[in-house]
């Protein structure tokens, strides 16, 4: 207890000693400027990681689909492929699913940037 009392002196002394100096007039912007970079950057960082997990999780779910294939001893050569008939539905399918996934990402980016004002 005796020991805490005197390094509270010495501190309290040694700062005592230290020179009074002034921020500069930007300090403040040019922090606010640093934390809002390291807010993009970690933002940046979380997409990625993101991305690399979904990347990630469907490289796994085709190895497993082809090791299913593989011990089930189910041949390629035992799927049909449809007729060609049919490949102009399946593309208009194709274009719209795409179109509603691009669009859900902008809305999503967009309310995302406006709500976290």
């Amino acid at each position: 207890m005796h020991t805490t009392k005197r390094n509270n002196d010495v501190l309290r002394e040694l700062f005592s000693r230290l020179p009074e100096k002034q921020l500069p007039d930007n300090f403040r912007v040019s922090m606010m400027q640093k934390i809002k970079q390291e807010a993009v950057c970690q933002e940046k960082q979380e997409e990625r990681k993101g991305l690399l997990i979904t990347i990630s999780i469907a490289a796994i779910i085709l190895i497993l689909g082809i090791l299913a294939l593989s011990f089930l001893k189910i041949s390629p050569r035992e799927f049909r492929i449809p007729d060609f008939s049919t490949v102009p539905f399946y593309l208009y399918i194709g274009g719209l699913v795409s179109l509603l996934l691009i669009a859900d990402y902008k809305f999503r980016k967009r309310f995302n940037e406006k709500h976290s004002k």
